[in-house]
């Protein structure tokens, strides 16, 4: 099972003093397609925030279901991206206007010119080509990591950095293989 029941979570945010739940939900994590993310959800009884890290292009059924089930009990859905609100939209049938959009990325820090960080980090005079975020195969790594070879023929001295941990639904299937 999952260690800790839904229901017991639930039991123990009703105790807290909590006013509302961000549900953070990404097919996968919750029980393969999100098989028991719904029990949850109906079970909360304080508004809830969904926010939906990634949208199937072609949802399976239940994918679809758990998905349309999570913005009719949320009181709002936040995605991270336009294309994540259009996909919302166009593939699922949510009326775009019923969605929020919190960008997904980096904290916004001072912007250092490359000169003054690269030689800290070992870089100094290389043309870095950076990758960021959860580490996973349908990311795209390998592709790149392929093309290397033909990215330094034509710019020697070229460095390709991942930066990130590992999906952590990668992880439970895999442990550290795939890092």
């Amino acid at each position: 099972g999952h260690g800790i029941s839904e229901s017991r979570i639930v039991s123990a945010l009703g105790k807290a003093d909590i006013f509302a739940v961000s549900l953070q939900y990404e097919p996968g994590i919750w029980g393969g397609d999100g098989a028991w993310v719904m029990d949850f959800a109906t079970a909360l009884q304080v508004p809830m925030v969904a926010t939906l890290h990634n949208l199937p292009a072609r949802p399976t059924p239940l994918q679809r279901q758990t998905i349309l089930g999570l913005v009719d009990v949320a009181k709002a859905t936040v995605v991270i991206s336009r294309c994540a609100a259009d996909r919302l939209a166009e593939t699922y049938g949510v009326p775009a206007g019923s969605v929020e959009i919190v960008p997904h990325g980096v904290a916004d820090l001072p912007l250092e010119a490359p000169a003054a960080v690269k030689p800290r980090l070992g870089l100094r005079d290389r043309h870095v080509i950076l990758s960021f975020g959860l580490l996973a195969p349908r990311k795209g790594f390998e592709t790149m990591i392929d093309a290397m070879p033909s990215i330094v023929a034509s710019s020697p001295g070229t460095r390709y950095v991942i930066l990130g941990s590992t999906s952590p639904v990668v992880s439970e299937a895999d442990g550290a293989a795939y890092r």
